[in-house]
């Protein structure tokens, strides 16, 4: 049986490649065959070599410079990284501009004609890329210069203070005087020995993530009245539902106006608040407050940008 399925295979074979018949095959021996006349055409069972490369395509490997918009800003971190030997001259480090005067950010270690990018205020947060000499190059407002090293300091604390909750910040405290030292007291809080204001922390709190109010002339600025004066003012929108990082105004049954600054808004509109004074004089709390209280309050809602 197997040798007749054998014969069927040899002569299917032979039909299609057009060959003699065999002359003789066996299941042991491979079989031998004649060319058929005419028959001189052979095909190639071998494949078609596919291209072993593609068409030569150019790339160009152009080192580039990474440069934040200028809307970017190097973010004060929640908390202060200790700062060592080693990681003063890591690249990406934070520094401060310690200078209450500012600092002059230029295109190249040296001053030339013309050569002032910008000038960096106190307390502007900067990426270190490297030293070069009396200068260091760093990152700020989406552009890279170089700045006289001294002004700057690894040490944010010195310039932005944590506060800690339930603390009490009096006219004397380190604390007060940086952060009139940031409005050059001026709201004279410090001139007339106060302790640290609502009005004086919201407002620094502002100049940290660099927004600024454009006040009108009317005085004096009370927590309270805040979003009366601020009605109709460039950049400054009123609100009755709260955002993150805008400002909280409101009134408890004293009557005292109090300001503070949302600093988050839960899915459950329960707000985390960071104030000073709201029932102390000068204490700083930070607040989780649920949305039945607040909305007890008839708070407004400041958004500055």
């Amino acid at each position: 049986m197997l040798h007749i399925f054998w014969l069927v295979l040899v002569d299917l074979w032979h039909f299609l490649l057009g060959f003699e018949t065999v002359e003789k095959h066996t299941l042991s021996s491979r079989p031998t065959y004649t060319e058929l006349p005419g028959k001189s055409e052979s095909i190639s069972l071998s494949p078609i070599a596919a291209p072993l490369s593609l068409p030569a395509v150019e790339v160009s490997l152009v080192e580039t410079e990474l440069v934040l918009p200028e809307t970017t800003e190097v973010a004060l971190p929640l908390t202060m990284t200790p700062v060592t030997t080693e990681s003063l001259n890591k690249p990406g480090m934070l520094y401060v501009v310690r200078d209450t005067t500012g600092t002059k950010l230029f295109k190249e270690p040296v001053q030339q004609f013309d050569s002032q990018l910008r000038t960096l205020p106190y307390g502007q947060i900067v990426a270190l890329r490297r030293f070069e000499g009396q200068y260091a190059e760093v990152l700020a407002y989406g552009q890279v210069g170089f700045v006289h090293k001294d002004a700057l300091t690894p040490q944010l604390e010195t310039v932005w203070p944590t506060l800690v909750s339930g603390t009490v910040y009096l006219a004397d405290s380190d604390v007060a005087k940086i952060y009139r030292q940031h409005i050059n007291d001026e709201l004279l809080g410090g001139a007339i020995g106060l302790p640290l204001t609502a009005e004086e922390y919201v407002t620094v709190r502002l100049l940290r993530d660099r927004l600024a109010i454009a006040w009108p002339q009317a005085r004096p600025r009370l927590a309270g009245s805040w979003h009366t004066f601020l009605r109709g003012v460039h950049g400054v929108r009123s609100m009755i539902a709260p955002q993150p990082d805008t400002i909280i105004e409101w009134f408890l049954e004293d009557e005292v106006g109090r300001l503070g600054y949302v600093e988050a808004v839960l899915p459950d509109e329960t707000l985390k608040i960071s104030a000073v004074g709201a029932m102390v004089p000068g204490e700083y709390t930070e607040s989780i407050v649920p949305a039945a209280l607040w909305r007890e309050w008839r708070p407004v809602f400041i958004n500055v940008r």
